[in-house]
């Protein structure tokens, strides 16, 4: 450290300036660049965080042509084709709903179907059974045999009809079940 001359102290001022201004101009620069990541970053993590919470809506693309912009724009498209797929996959589950309550009300209308013929055919040939007993035993000769007949044939109608009911409401409930939902269609 020698003899510090007239011609030192403004020397020694010219660097401190310099540094100085070195340092604001480097402070500056920091907070731009700073400005510049920190603030489409957020945007990022916001879009992300959307997406994650199901909201599909998609977010405005990016004027950015680096690698933040082609980020940004990646997950805008994402978030476009999440909100048509969801949109597809809402109409889906509502078609299938649909089909269901369509299958729900077809066998409900098969049952209702089988009761009322069940008892529309069994309770009629029951009374012709019962009728046909009383003039069996209220009538004699011709008369009886002719009873007897219609009375052994009603009871074979009843059998037939419940044959053909009970195979029919079988054949209903041994159907192979068709699958409503096919993910594969998604």
């Amino acid at each position: 450290v020698g003899d510090i001359g007239i011609d030192s102290v403004p020397m020694r001022l010219h660097a401190a300036v310099s540094m100085l201004a070195m340092l604001a101009g480097l402070t500056l620069m920091i907070v731009i660049l700073s400005r510049q990541i920190d603030i489409p970053m957020k945007r990022l993590v916001n879009s992300v965080l959307s997406l994650r919470n199901g909201n599909f809506k998609s977010s405005d693309k990016s004027n950015r042509e680096d690698e933040i912009g082609a980020l940004e724009n990646s997950i805008a498209q994402t978030a476009e084709r999440l909100n048509i797929l969801y949109g597809n996959l809402q109409k889906t589950i509502k078609d299938k709903e649909a089909a269901l309550a369509r299958a729900k009300k077809a066998e409900k209308d098969k049952a209702d179907f089988f009761n009322r013929v069940n008892h529309e055919l069994k309770n009629p040939l029951h009374g012709i059974i019962n009728y046909s007993r009383f003039g069996i035993e209220a009538s004699e000769g011709k008369i009886k045999e002719y009873f007897e007949v219609i009375r052994e044939n009603s009871i074979d109608l009843l059998d037939m009809i419940s044959e053909l009911l009970n195979l029919a409401k079988n054949q209903m409930l041994s159907a192979p079940e068709k699958t409503l939902f096919d993910m594969k269609g998604l």
